[in-house]
């Protein structure tokens, strides 16, 4: 087993600072792809490498410019490796946040796609403008370094995309193997269609069924994303097949089952707080103490308990969780943190705190 430790700072590292959902800053999908890659010693660049049945569990979040200990672990299975990526939380104990497989790649065809079939085909055009204010407005604010789109051709579900690095990042192409800049704006572009479809709903991805690394990005590469016919217009999970070729034609990476969730409409209360419309099945506010813990019955994905008593807390999130369902579990205290994947300390008459809970709730609902 080979284990590597690194510390991000949101901060510090601008591929963690510049990608926020709902007001939170968590570490996008294309930069655990380049962890996993940039710390992987048992495969050969000339030939390249697979990943595969990459599951991302639950978001890493960075608060008020946080470093986060980060482990990357690779266990020997046979002729493929097991990986993981977790970080720190405030018990000391390690929060998995992604995990998959990895192997050598081996010799099997790429079928390449011919792109005058798809730069010529008629279609509605969106140009870098257009792409990140439709963004922002379904609440994903991207900082100078994962805006890279220069313009995207939508012909039906079909995507066919222009990516360049922008010259105002602080980083030069070769630091990375995969640059997460290019490779997180070939989600974004693949995704397009679902979020002009369906206006301000938030589409994040949490599944890649297999990831071909054969080289490494020039500055300037084009994205051509499939969407799957299996998926469904009303449908809240979309999958995709995106290819990702250099301006000389050369395939860089190639990806198979992209998947992203949408986690829900939003809707703008008079508060300030944007609340998902479908994220609750249904409400129920009990006031709960020890002599009536027996009395609540949550049946479902979604649910925030506040709780003053620890014991009780933990003792409400296992009677919950065997009920099927997912509880956040809020104590007050005298900062906000994050004690762990499913518990929160908050300043219990400061709203901030309340929103900030709301949002994580919110991100936290992809997986």
């Amino acid at each position: 087993m080979d284990i590597f430790e690194i510390e991000l700072n949101a901060l510090e590292h601008r591929f963690v600072n510049d990608h926020i959902v709902s007001g939170i800053t968590i570490l996008p999908a294309a930069a655990y792809v380049e962890l996993v890659l940039a710390n992987f010693e048992y495969w050969n660049p000339e030939t390249g490498v697979v990943m595969k049945r990459v599951k991302i569990n639950t978001p890493m979040v960075f608060q008020n410019g946080e470093t986060k200990k980060v482990q990357i672990k690779y266990e020997y299975k046979g002729d493929i490796y097991n990986f993981s990526v977790s970080s720190m939380d405030e018990t000391s104990s390690w929060l998995v946040h992604v995990e998959g497989q990895i192997q050598e790649k081996v010799c099997q065809e790429i079928l390449k796609p011919e792109y005058a079939q798809y730069k010529n085909n008629d279609g509605f055009r969106l140009n870098k403008d257009k792409v990140y204010e439709m963004y922002r407005k379904a609440e994903l604010q991207y900082g100078d370094f994962y805006r890279c789109i220069d313009s995207i051709l939508i012909n039906d579900k079909d995507v066919f995309a222009e990516l360049n690095v922008n010259k105002n990042s602080d980083y030069l192409q070769d630091y990375f193997i995969v640059n997460p800049a290019l490779l997180d704006c070939a989600f974004q572009a693949a995704a397009m269609p679902s979020f002009y479809e369906s206006e301000d709903s938030i589409f994040l991805p949490y599944y890649i069924e297999e990831l071909i690394y054969t080289k490494s990005f020039d500055d300037s590469i084009i994205c051509i994303s499939n969407q799957r016919k299996s998926n469904f217009d009303n449908s809240q999970i979309k999958k995709y097949d995106i290819c990702l070729c250099d301006k000389n034609d050369a395939i860089c990476v190639q990806i198979k089952g992209l998947t992203i969730k949408s986690v829900g409409k939003h809707k703008q209360k008079n508060d300030g707080i944007s609340i998902p419309q479908n994220s609750f099945k249904s409400s129920k506010y009990i006031k709960l103490n020890s002599d009536n813990r027996n009395e609540l019955s949550i049946q479902g994905e979604n649910c925030i308990i506040f709780c003053k008593e620890t014991a009780l807390a933990e003792q409400l999130s296992k009677d919950i969780k065997s009920n099927g369902a997912n509880p956040l579990i809020i104590r007050a205290g005298n900062e906000f943190r994050q004690v762990s994947e499913n518990s929160f300390l908050i300043r219990d008459n400061l709203f901030e705190d309340y929103k900030k809970v709301f949002n994580y709730f919110l991100v936290s609902t992809i997986t």
